[in-house]
């Protein structure tokens, strides 16, 4: 699953990696530094992406399977967000603005 979705796991590899809070402090800044950092086009490959896998509509913990460990996050949304729908619909809010 992951070659279709290379863009977001070379997002949450580089940006949400075990070092993220050392590193931008929160993961809504770590987001930011990959918007700011990264080219229009791979911007909008990963927001094509989450819009992606958010249609596939997986159950939670599958979903969870997929961010956690598929796309190498190694944020722990679980502790912050009710779902993984809803922290997706944020990261993809944060990309777009």
């Amino acid at each position: 699953m992951t070659a279709t979705f290379q863009t977001v796991k070379n997002m949450f590899s580089a940006y949400l990696n075990q070092d993220f809070d050392l590193v931008f402090g929160t993961v809504d800044d770590a987001i930011r530094a990959f918007v700011q950092h990264s080219a229009p086009d791979e911007v909008s490959r990963a927001k094509h992406e989450i819009r992606t896998i958010l249609a596939m509509q997986l159950p939670e913990e599958e979903l969870q399977k997929v961010i956690l460990q598929d796309l190498g996050s190694c944020y722990y949304y679980p502790a912050e967000w009710a779902s993984a729908q809803l922290w997706l619909e944020h990261v993809l809010a944060l990309l777009v603005s």
